[in-house]
């Protein structure tokens, strides 16, 4: 997801563990939260998770992207918080190694695929120390499934780290058991190319238009999915299939 860092305060310490069992071989279904640098508020509510899907049918998990300090210290602190079988880490490196035929536009300037803003923005990012996995969703979460559960599980929730919930987190699980989807996402709708918005002394004579990342993708992919055919959603909360992170990973490794 893009997000930002941010100066965050020392975490309470000796904050009691979730007894957590050991994850099966195969859970049906996986619970998933990427962070980078994540508040203590967050952290919190991630050990918080963890205590509520402990002894359900549900495997908790966190995964950090340790590339950056921020990520190394946010690693350490959560795992006095969270059972060690819960916590994933990897690197911009370990993304690389994996999907390099489809990373290696988004590492090497000179073939970055999107329009000059998008290069401008993302590059600038980059500058800043940002890892890939900034900008990037499929692969670090492709790279948890295979890591940590060999691809062989039904189905895996994934989150990202500023989400909140205040119901019955295995309830809400529960109520999306005997939906087959291979994606379960929140506002699916057609994307378009970028338009910057006109502006004439001072008035809009034509808004922004489009996705600002419409084309920021692989040449594969804008051969297997047209301009026309790509659609966009919000990543914060989704569920992906067994099949569907098969082909994801398949895709991204080639």
């Amino acid at each position: 997801g893009m997000r930002c860092s941010r100066a965050r305060v020392p975490m309470a310490p000796q904050l009691p563990v979730p007894q957590v069992p050991p994850v099966p071989q195969a859970p049906r279904t996986a619970f998933l939260v990427r962070t980078h640098n994540p508040s203590i508020a967050q952290m919190e509510r991630m050990r918080g998770w963890a205590a509520e899907l402990a002894g359900t049918e549900f495997a908790f998990f966190v995964s950090v992207d340790v590339t950056q300090p921020a990520g190394q210290l946010t690693a350490a602190r959560l795992s006095q918080v969270l059972p060690p079988q819960c916590l994933h880490t990897y690197s911009e490196a370990d993304l690389l190694a994996r999907y390099f035929a489809s990373l290696r536009y988004f590492v090497q300037p000179e073939l970055f695929p999107g329009g000059h803003l998008q290069a401008e923005v993302y590059h600038g990012r980059r500058r800043e120390g940002f890892s890939v996995a900034w900008a990037l969703h499929a692969e670090p979460i492709c790279l948890f499934a295979v890591a940590a559960l060999g691809l062989q599980v039904d189905f895996l929730w994934v989150v990202e780290d500023d989400v909140g919930f205040s119901g019955d987190l295995p309830c809400f699980l529960r109520a999306y058991a005997q939906d087959p989807a291979d994606l379960v996402t929140n506002t699916a709708s057609p994307s378009c190319a970028y338009r910057p918005a006109v502006v004439r002394r001072g008035v809009v004579v034509r808004p922004t238009e489009g996705w600002f990342w419409h084309d920021a993708v692989t040449p594969a992919y804008a051969a297997a999915v047209p301009s026309h055919a790509r659609y966009k959603t919000n990543e914060h909360v989704q569920r992906l299939s067994q099949r569907l992170l098969h082909t994801l990973d398949t895709l991204s490794a080639h």
